[in-house]
């Protein structure tokens, strides 16, 4: 017998010789086996199928498949029994039947963890298999079956290379599983054995394959075999590397293979079909490979000996016999039937941020009911307060139409809500617990422990009423706030669950962090802690694409009860971010569907239910053709007939069916239907194609009031409106309100289409009312139209004024209009429950989209988030974007209608803030003002946006702020009106303006105050503001004005007359020269004819230099400046003198140091100490040195109180310097 040293390591092998399974120790696999024999007459059904089994023995030879797995630690019991379990069942008889010898042996020494494990588990087997003998046989060594075992059991091998005839020398391994024209499948093996080598393209193609066919056909494996390797470690590297499929190739396969057995030419050639070449770009070198197999085929086919292709030819379906065909399609092997437990109306929608109405949530249920689905989980009774979605849980089961054999179930985490869903019709209840502490928290507010305990009396009430109880365990894959979650805790919680009386416990992936392997090692673990596969259900969020794979490990652990969202709604909210909501319920069904698990639901019915819930599709607005946007309003006297036109205009657009019960469609309000008028001015989006241009328009139309209380309504309308439709009752003419109205639009310069209404009615007067028209308006007869708008007369006349008569939005013919930046009106707003204000809002430019933020010019420190933008049509349909000439609704993050007022302008991205050039300090007076001022700066600040506010403190002056400012007068102005209009007593310090340096490290530092100055070793490069500055001067003070740029660091850039006596001059100065009094100098120079403004015109380097004012060589802190290096010893000279002017004597000498940063000395003074006369008591005559010692002494007393001496700055003198 050749032997599999060429086999692809890590995978299996199956002994043609004898009926040999090589199972992997560390993988759960089911291998399915079937019968035959060598000539044509094939068993019919399956009872023939197991009594031609029950006159054979097995036999199972176990052999490692790697070294790797020689290392392997993790060997048991129940792992090796699971393995043989689902294998031996195939070959147990009857209870009445003889026993049947089944010999478990080695194909070469196994690890010594693994043998013992496999004798542990020879108990365990003979237990379950009663009538099998099972015997073990460790040594090694191969097994001669009987020659009719060989013929009645086999494998079927599809091959995409040539037979043995085509091998060469060392070229041996899976080719001899073809070799038997008498062998059947009892495993597809996907290999290849001929002299060409295999390319990594053509590895993950098999791989793929092999594994989807293997398990749509019934097999937990599929081997790939490869066997000209030649130990080639970039092959064994590629098998590590299996193609990644996307969702959508997979189902494909998926398809391509259910239900049917190919050949592997036509599955070869048909997998192209099943690649999305957007989604995989290596589509191209796959075509390749996968097209020159095909061709290989095609010529190896007709060689003699290749016999896997012919008898792959011969099962292929339909002409395969029917025990085959039941076989192969899924229906022979006893998969069984999956219950997919909805949680929709639940999990789904308890997060969605937009309310649901219960007419919405019993539709869905009922939808979900007609669609053969026996569990649905209807709602949740917990507190309105913290659930908003599922206050409304006892309405919806008590308006559903329940359905025999329909469960519908609800969500109870207390004894209060459990009674609450009992009396509201709950035939199920469910508790929720989770594996993780830190999720438990945040969830429930309390550990596992407590909430297992809360969970107690509702088990026994569920015990008492016979309600059967489901738990839920969270996070047991992963958690969002401590990482990875350990088996055991999710075991525990399961086990308790269990204990309480729960039938059913669903395994939650919260986050969505599972994968298969993760997924069947938790299994395994619960498995083996004694549950049972009935026990548990799987419910696996899809965040990474791995829901459905995550189900299908499940499935393999024979868990029969998967949970699903339909249309994938719903996610944890306290699962973080990056998660995403549960697997759809579509797509599970899908999966199982072409699995042949059977589900007993209709998957059409259920796609119409997640149509349903899901709503239609945002509209993509965003490149439709501003010139054919019209937006226009109708305005008229009360009871003209406004509602009912526009009635007719939705029903001609499409918009609405025509019948009774669409009527008054935009008179939302109760009021308005009961009194009969418009009190609310609404909008609509209408679609009409125009006959005569051939084009689709966008028709915006605003219906309004027309009592005269409600005229504001019409005046933001028309603000709104790019035209006016000026309706008129053909019984009661020109009334007032139509006057008001006319001329409301004739003021905005709007086009006006006179139409006259009701001209069905016998008494109309439509030529009388013409004549008002013209005498009253100046508007000829032939340009009114004539319509009825009950018996939708002429509307279509009326749609095409309306294309034809106004005007696109205003900035439709400027070609970046969409590019610009957003700026809508704001027209009108409101109030909604779990929405917050809505905002009715007229784009005059640009796009604003969902998740981009804007700002109103009201208030434009506060940037507010878009959540959705719509139009109505005329119920809120949301868009992707609203752009210009649109009038849609806006959803965003304000709370508050305060925050949206109705006129203010709405505007796209930041507002450019203003940026501060002048900083001071703020500081009452008094310390007991602080909390006064405070809210006296807030409301002022409140209305002049552009002041930077940020909280500061002085030794000498308290509390306080340090304030920006535009220039020097807007700082004053705003003192003023603080000390004028809030009777604010405060300090301002004297001005300074923000520096900015670049560290070593390459980053950029803005400083306002030498407190946050980077150390000098740290910084690399100081850079000062610019500014533009220009200046209109006569003639004759030009020289002065140049001259006073020029001392002032800056630079003339331009100058030119004005007219014959005044000049412009431009220049680039420094900012700091401005601050400090360059418009009083130039006021001066010019004889206060010059006039002076400037602006920021970006950063110059320079030298910075910090002042430390020393006193008696104690750095004073808080009098500290930053100051260009060129102004330092100007600066430090005032400075010093100021303190000595300021600061009062002492009984010791003050030295005023003023020192730069390096600790140089700039300026200096000196305050002279008091002094005493020692000498005036020493009479004339006296000793000469008695006089010197005097002196002395008092000199020497002088120096020892400086040296102990602290010097204090009055706050006076503090003041007078801060303002110097």
């Amino acid at each position: 017998m050749p032997s599999c040293g060429s086999c692809c390591p890590g995978t299996a092998f199956i002994d043609p010789i004898g009926p040999c399974c090589v199972l992997e120790p560390h993988r759960f696999h089911r291998w399915l086996l079937a019968a035959g024999s060598s000539n044509e007459d094939q068993p019919e059904d399956e009872a023939e199928l197991r009594r031609l089994l029950a006159d054979s023995s097995l036999a199972v030879q176990l052999k490692p498949a790697s070294a790797e797995l020689r290392r392997m630690q993790s060997y048991s019991r129940w792992k090796v029994s699971m393995q043989l379990n689902h294998l031996l069942s195939w070959f147990n008889p009857d209870s009445s039947g003889a026993k049947r010898v089944v010999l478990i042996r080695q194909l070469e020494p196994l690890p010594p963890r693994l043998s013992a494990a496999l004798r542990d588990a020879m108990p365990y087997l003979r237990a379950y298999f009663p009538c099998l003998d099972l015997q073990l046989q460790p040594e090694c060594g191969f097994l001669a079956a009987r020659d009719d075992v060989v013929r009645r059991v086999g494998v079927c091998h599809t091959d995409l290379y040539p037979g043995p005839d085509m091998l060469g020398p060392g070229q041996n391994g899976a080719f001899i599983l073809g070799q038997s024209s008498a062998m059947h499948k009892a495993a597809v093996v996907i290999g290849g054995a001929g002299g060409n080598p295999l390319t990594s393209a053509d590895w993950r193609v098999r791989k793929v394959l092999s594994h989807e066919l293997g398990h749509l056909l019934g097999l937990d494996h599929c081997c790939c075999f490869a066997c000209n390797m030649n130990g080639s470690e970039s092959m064994a590297a590629a098998l590590t590397q299996p193609l990644e499929l996307c969702p959508l190739c997979l189902a494909k396969v998926c398809r391509l293979f259910s239900g049917c057995l190919l050949t592997p030419a036509a599955w070869a050639e048909s997998v192209l079909t099943c690649l999305c070449p957007d989604v995989h770009p290596e589509g191209s070198q796959l075509k390749q490979s996968v097209q020159a197999s095909v061709e290989r085929l095609k010529i190896y086919s007709k060689l003699d000996g290749f016999h896997p292709v012919s008898r792959i030819s011969q099962f292929a379906l339909p002409e395969a016999p029917s025990m085959l065909r039941r076989l192969l399609s899924g229906q022979a092997r006893g998969r069984g039937r999956v219950t997919v437990y909805e949680v929709g109306p639940r999990d789904g929608l308890q997060n969605e941020k937009q309310p649901v109405p219960l007419a919405a949530k019993i539709r869905l249920v009922d939808l979900l009911s007609a669609s053969g689905l026996t569990k649905i989980e209807a709602g949740s009774f917990v507190s309105g307060k913290w659930v908003p979605q599922m206050a409304s849980s006892d309405a919806v089961l008590g308006g559903i139409s329940k359905k025999p054999g329909v469960v519908y179930a609800a969500l109870t985490p207390n004894l209060r809500g459990f009674e609450a869903a009992l009396a509201a019709g709950a035939d199920e209840v469910a508790v929720f617990g989770a594996a993780s502490e830190a999720f438990s928290r945040r969830n429930v507010n309390c550990d596992v422990e407590e909430s297992l305990r809360r969970f107690k009396p509702v088990a026994e009430a569920a015990l008492k009423a016979k309600v059967p109880l489901r738990g839920y365990v969270s996070c047991v894959l992963g958690c969002p706030y401590q990482g990875k979650v350990s088996h055991s805790a999710v075991t525990s919680v399961a086990h308790r669950l269990l204990e309480l009386g729960c039938y059913e416990v669903s395994l939650g992936d919260t986050i969505g962090v599972g994968t298969p392997d993760t997924m069947s090692r938790l299994l395994e673990s619960l498995l083996n802690s004694g549950l049972r596969p009935t026990h548990l259900a799987a419910h696996c969020h899809n965040t990474n694409g791995q829901a459905l794979a995550n189900i299908s490990a499940a499935l393999r652990f024979e868990l029969r009860t998967i949970d699903a969202s339909v249309a994938g709604l719903g996610g944890c909210p306290y699962a973080g971010p990056g998660a995403s909501g549960n697997v759809a319920t579509e797509a599970v069904v899908a999966m199982l569907h072409s699995n042949g698990y059977e589900t007993g639901i209709d998957a059409t019915k259920l796609g119409e239910a997640g149509d349903f819930i899901r709503g239609p599709a945002p509209l993509d607005l965003s490149k439709f053709d501003t010139s054919l946007i019209r937006n226009f309003s109708i305005i008229a006297h009360v009871d003209h007939g406004k509602s009912t036109l526009s009635d007719r205009l939705l029903e001609c657009t499409g918009a609405i069916q025509a019948g009774p019960q669409n009527q008054q469609v935009l008179d939302r309000l109760k009021i308005e239907r009961d009194r009969g008028i418009t009190i609310k001015a609404q909008t609509v989006a209408l679609f009409y194609q125009s006959p005569s241009t051939g084009s689709t328009y966008l028709l915006n139309l605003v219906d309004t009031p027309g009592h005269v209380d409600f005229s504001h309504e019409v005046h933001r309308s028309v603000a709104a409106s790019d035209g006016v439709v000026l309706l008129v009752d053909a019984n009661d003419g020109v009334q007032a309100q139509t006057i008001a109205n006319y001329f409301l639009a004739f003021t905005a310069e709007l086009p006006i289409i006179p139409v006259i209404n009701k001209i069905d009615l016998p008494n109309a007067k439509p030529d009388e009312v013409k004549k008002q028209l013209q005498s009253l308006f100046g508007i000829e007869p032939d340009q009114v139209i004539e319509v009825s708008a009950k018996k939708a007369i002429n509307i279509d006349q009326l749609l095409e004024a309306i294309v034809h008569r106004i005007p696109p939005p205003s900035t439709a013919d400027q070609a970046d209009h969409r590019s610009s930046s957003f700026k809508g009106l704001i027209v009108d707003s409101w109030f909604e429950p779990y929405k917050g204000a809505v905002c009715l809002v007229a784009a005059k430019s640009g796009l604003l989209k969902p998740g981009e933020e804007f700002r109103s010019l009201h208030q434009p420190k506060i940037a507010h988030t878009v959540k959705e933008v719509g139009v109505f049509r005329p119920e809120p349909q949301p868009i992707d974007s609203l752009s210009c000439g649109l009038v849609g609704y806006l959803i965003s993050s304000m709370r508050s209608t305060r925050e949206a007022l109705v006129g203010d302008t709405v505007v796209g991205g930041a507002v450019r803030p203003a940026q501060p050039m002048v900083f001071c300090g703020l500081f009452p007076v008094s310390q007991e003002d602080i909390d006064s001022l405070e809210a006296s700066l807030s409301k002022l600040t409140l209305n002049d946006a552009s002041v930077s506010v940020a909280p500061d403190s002085n030794p000498a002056l308290g509390r306080g702020w340090r304030l920006g400012f535009l220039g020097l007068l807007h700082m004053d102005v705003f003192r003023q009106r603080l000390e004028e209009e809030y009777n604010a007593d405060v300090i301002l310090t004297a001005p300074s303006i923000p520096y900015r340096v670049q560290l070593h490290s390459g980053s950029i530092v803005d400083v306002t105050s030498p407190s946050v100055m980077p150390p000098d070793s740290e910084v690399a490069e100081h850079f000062e503001p610019l500014c533009r500055a220009t200046v209109i001067t006569p003639a004759k003070y030009l020289d002065a004005v140049a001259q006073l740029m020029l001392e002032r660091r800056g630079s003339i850039l331009s100058q030119s007359y004005i007219d014959s006596d005044r000049i412009l001059l431009e220049a680039r100065l420094p900012l700091s020269e401005i601050v400090i009094d360059l418009v009083d100098v130039l006021k001066t120079r010019s004889s206060g004819y010059a006039s002076f403004h400037y602006e920021e015109a970006g950063w110059q380097s320079c030298q910075l230099v910090k002042l430390v004012p020393h006193l008696n060589d104690r750095p004073v802190d808080e009098l500290t400046l930053m100051i260009p290096a060129d102004r330092a010893r100007q600066r430090a000279v005032v400075m010093a003198t100021k303190l000595a002017e300021e600061l009062p004597r002492q009984q010791f000498l003050i030295k005023v140091q003023i020192k730069a940063g390096n600790n140089k000395v700039v300026a200096s003074s000196q305050i002279k100490p008091f002094r005493k006369d020692v000498v005036q008591k020493i009479k004339s005559g006296t000793d000469r040195t008695r006089r010197q010692k005097l002196l002395a002494a008092q000199r020497e007393g002088k120096r020892r109180l400086r040296m102990v001496g602290n010097v204090e700055i009055p706050r006076d003198a503090f003041i007078k310097v801060l303002k110097s």
